[in-house]
């Protein structure tokens, strides 16, 4: 969806354009091998159901304020373990080379995530055949969502990779262009 308006204040013409776009995973299975059965992934930390992202800009001249603000959907492995017990902490709860308790007693593995949004914001001007553009991605340092590595998504250090989830913090950019 796309809308833009221009306006005044005072002397001042703007414009105002935003543009909305959200995608909705409804299926998505994956078979490893014929016979077997298929699996579902839809909704699971790194598919899932809803995404979107919203671009705003407000131009004034040669100068633009920009938002881009995306969301990604809460989810849920479709399979989710169950709280270990005090015999499992026993068998299994223990780092055989650190004697650290990994698996507690009342604690279960991470297996969902809860929806997310994330900001970035960046001024721009254009003149003629040059371009600057300064900004912060993830203004408000959102981290991703931690998952438990074992359950078979694409990890690192405990945080699911693709997925529209921010894995890098907030930062800062700058670009200076020139076209010929």
């Amino acid at each position: 969806i796309r809308y833009s308006q221009d306006f005044a204040i005072g002397n001042n013409e703007l414009t105002l354009t935003s543009e909305l776009s959200a995608s909705n995973v409804m299926s998505l299975r994956s078979q490893d091998f014929p016979g077997e059965p298929f699996l579902s992934d839809d909704g699971r930390p790194n598919v899932p159901h809803w995404s979107g992202d919203l671009f705003t800009t407000l131009q004034y001249n040669d100068f633009s304020l920009n938002w881009f603000a995306r969301y990604v959907g809460s989810t849920m492995d479709d399979d989710i373990d169950p709280v270990r017990t005090a015999l499992q902490q026993t068998q299994f709860g223990t780092d055989f080379r650190t004697d650290e308790v990994i698996f507690r007693e009342g604690f279960r593995d991470v297996e969902e995530t809860e929806e997310q949004f994330l900001h970035d914001i960046s001024m721009s001007y254009d003149r003629y055949t040059w371009s600057v553009i300064v900004g912060v991605r993830n203004v408000f340092d959102k981290e991703p969502p931690t998952v438990d590595e074992a359950e078979g998504y694409f990890t690192s250090a405990n945080t699911v990779l693709g997925g529209g989830y921010d894995v890098t913090g907030r930062s800062f950019f700058a670009r200076v262009a020139k076209t010929f």
